[in-house]
Protein backbone atom coordinates (compact mmCIF):
# COMPACT_ATOMS: atom_id res chain seq x y z
CA UNK A 1 0.00 0.00 0.00
CA UNK A 2 1.38 3.39 -1.01
CA UNK A 3 1.40 6.24 1.51
CA UNK A 4 1.57 9.85 0.36
CA UNK A 5 1.83 12.66 2.90
CA UNK A 6 1.91 16.44 2.87
CA UNK A 7 2.89 18.80 5.66
CA UNK A 8 2.69 22.49 6.38
CA UNK A 9 4.00 24.95 8.94
CA UNK A 10 0.89 24.74 11.15
CA UNK A 11 1.66 21.14 12.11
CA UNK A 12 -1.20 19.81 10.01
CA UNK A 13 -0.47 16.51 8.34
CA UNK A 14 -2.58 14.93 5.63
CA UNK A 15 -2.05 11.37 4.49
CA UNK A 16 -3.64 9.68 1.51
CA UNK A 17 -3.51 5.88 1.73
CA UNK A 18 -3.41 4.86 -1.94
CA UNK A 19 -5.95 7.68 -2.36
CA UNK A 20 -8.57 5.48 -0.73
CA UNK A 21 -8.68 7.16 2.67
CA UNK A 22 -7.52 10.56 3.87
CA UNK A 23 -6.22 10.79 7.43
CA UNK A 24 -5.35 14.02 9.22
CA UNK A 25 -3.67 15.05 12.44
CA UNK A 26 -2.39 18.21 14.12
CA UNK A 27 -3.63 21.79 14.42
CA UNK A 28 -7.39 22.16 13.79
CA UNK A 29 -8.26 25.71 14.87
CA UNK A 30 -10.37 26.33 11.75
CA UNK A 31 -11.59 22.80 10.99
CA UNK A 32 -8.76 22.18 8.53
CA UNK A 33 -8.63 18.52 9.53
CA UNK A 34 -12.11 18.00 8.06
CA UNK A 35 -13.38 16.02 11.05
CA UNK A 36 -16.46 18.12 11.91
CA UNK A 37 -14.96 19.99 14.86
CA UNK A 38 -12.05 22.23 15.85
CA UNK A 39 -10.30 19.84 18.24
CA UNK A 40 -6.58 19.28 17.63
CA UNK A 41 -5.54 15.67 17.00
CA UNK A 42 -2.40 13.78 18.00
CA UNK A 43 -3.31 10.60 16.11
CA UNK A 44 -4.18 10.25 12.43
CA UNK A 45 -7.97 10.20 12.04
CA UNK A 46 -9.87 9.26 8.88
CA UNK A 47 -11.74 12.11 7.16
CA UNK A 48 -15.24 10.83 6.36
CA UNK A 49 -16.92 11.28 2.99
CA UNK A 50 -13.94 11.47 0.63
CA UNK A 51 -13.78 8.75 -2.05
CA UNK A 52 -11.88 8.08 -5.30
CA UNK A 53 -9.29 10.82 -4.79
CA UNK A 54 -6.54 11.76 -7.21
CA UNK A 55 -5.08 14.71 -5.27
CA UNK A 56 -5.02 15.97 -1.68
CA UNK A 57 -3.31 19.10 -0.42
CA UNK A 58 -3.06 20.87 2.93
CA UNK A 59 -2.54 24.57 3.54
CA UNK A 60 -1.82 26.18 6.89
CA UNK A 61 -5.50 26.60 7.73
CA UNK A 62 -7.46 24.88 4.98
CA UNK A 63 -7.27 21.74 2.86
CA UNK A 64 -8.51 20.51 -0.49
CA UNK A 65 -9.06 17.27 -2.40
CA UNK A 66 -9.93 16.37 -6.00
CA UNK A 67 -11.84 13.22 -6.93
CA UNK A 68 -11.33 11.04 -10.00
CA UNK A 69 -14.49 12.57 -11.50
CA UNK A 70 -13.07 16.09 -11.04
CA UNK A 71 -15.07 17.20 -8.01
CA UNK A 72 -13.24 19.68 -5.80
CA UNK A 73 -13.72 19.52 -2.01
CA UNK A 74 -12.46 22.23 0.36
CA UNK A 75 -12.52 22.61 4.14
CA UNK A 76 -11.00 24.67 6.93
CA UNK A 77 -10.65 28.42 7.30
CA UNK A 78 -12.96 30.43 5.06
CA UNK A 79 -13.45 33.80 6.76
CA UNK A 80 -11.87 35.68 3.85
CA UNK A 81 -13.60 33.65 1.14
CA UNK A 82 -10.49 31.56 0.50
CA UNK A 83 -12.52 28.36 0.13
CA UNK A 84 -14.47 29.82 -2.77
CA UNK A 85 -17.77 28.19 -1.78
CA UNK A 86 -19.76 31.42 -1.78
CA UNK A 87 -19.61 32.52 1.83
CA UNK A 88 -17.20 33.76 4.50
CA UNK A 89 -17.46 30.78 6.81
CA UNK A 90 -15.05 28.05 7.80
CA UNK A 91 -16.06 24.51 6.82
CA UNK A 92 -15.47 21.76 9.38
CA UNK A 93 -16.06 18.96 6.86
CA UNK A 94 -15.08 18.58 3.20
CA UNK A 95 -17.49 20.74 1.18
CA UNK A 96 -17.88 20.29 -2.56
CA UNK A 97 -17.47 23.35 -4.74
CA UNK A 98 -20.59 22.66 -6.80
CA UNK A 99 -19.89 25.08 -9.63
CA UNK A 100 -16.37 23.88 -10.34
CA UNK A 101 -15.01 20.83 -12.20
CA UNK A 102 -11.30 19.96 -12.31
CA UNK A 103 -10.48 18.87 -15.85
CA UNK A 104 -6.89 17.69 -15.41
CA UNK A 105 -5.90 17.47 -11.75
CA UNK A 106 -2.18 17.96 -11.33
CA UNK A 107 0.06 16.01 -9.03
CA UNK A 108 0.88 19.05 -6.94
CA UNK A 109 -0.67 22.50 -6.51
CA UNK A 110 0.44 25.11 -4.02
CA UNK A 111 -1.58 26.15 -1.00
CA UNK A 112 -0.53 28.94 1.28
CA UNK A 113 -1.56 30.43 4.61
CA UNK A 114 -4.56 32.41 3.34
CA UNK A 115 -5.18 31.30 -0.26
CA UNK A 116 -5.13 28.38 -2.67
CA UNK A 117 -3.56 28.66 -6.13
Amino acid sequence: MRFIWFTDVCSLFVGCLACVQVRTTGCNAHGQLGLGDTNNRVLFTAVPGLRNLVAVQAGDEHSAAVTLSGHLYLWGRGDSGQLGVGDLESKLIPTRLETFQVVHPGESWPMHHTHTC
